[in-house]
C-alpha cells in the first residue's frame, strides 16, 4: 500500500495467531481497500489476546461500498457464481468458517465496516 492512493493504519497488539484467522485478516484488509475504488484510509484493529481475538477493518473514502454480491458471500451465501471479482470475499467467507468466526458487514457514509469475530 506504500506509495499508492490508500493509506493504513495498524492498530492491535503483536499476537501469534492461527494461520487460517491470519489468512482473514488479511482478506478483510484487501476487500477494505477493494471497498475504496479512488483510495482512502483502511484502518485495522485487532481485539484481544492470543488465538481468541476479534478484527475491525473500517475502510473510509469516497465511495466507499461493497458489492451485494460480496456482503452475501461474506456472509456465506450459497448458488452464486464465482468469477475474478468474487473468489476473494469467497474465500475469506470460507477462512473465516474454518476459524470459527464469522463476518459482519456494515456501511455508513463514505465508510465499510467488516468486522470478524
Amino acid at each position: 500500500m506504500q506509495g499508492g492512493k490508500h493509506t493504513l493504519s495498524w492498530q492491535g497488539p503483536p499476537v501469534t495467531l492461527p494461520k487460517n484467522k491470519v489468512k482473514l485478516l488479511l482478506n478483510l484488509l484487501a476487500l477494505g481497500v477493494v471497498a475504496l475504488p479512488r483510495g482512502g484510509t483502511v484502518n485495522v484493529e485487532i481485539n484481544g489476546e492470543g488465538p481468541e481475538v476479534a478484527f475491525r477493518v473500517l475502510a473510509q473514502g469516497e465511495p466507499a461500498r461493497l458489492s451485494e454480491q460480496v456482503t452475501g458471500l461474506l456472509a456465506g451465501a450459497n448458488g452464486m457464481v464465482l468469477d475474478a471479482h468474487s473468489i476473494q470475499p469467497y474465500y475469506a467467507g470460507r477462512v473465516a468458517a474454518a476459524a470459527g468466526m464469522t463476518v459482519a458487514v456494515g456501511a455508513r457514509d463514505k465508510e465499510v465496516e467488516l468486522k470478524a469475530a
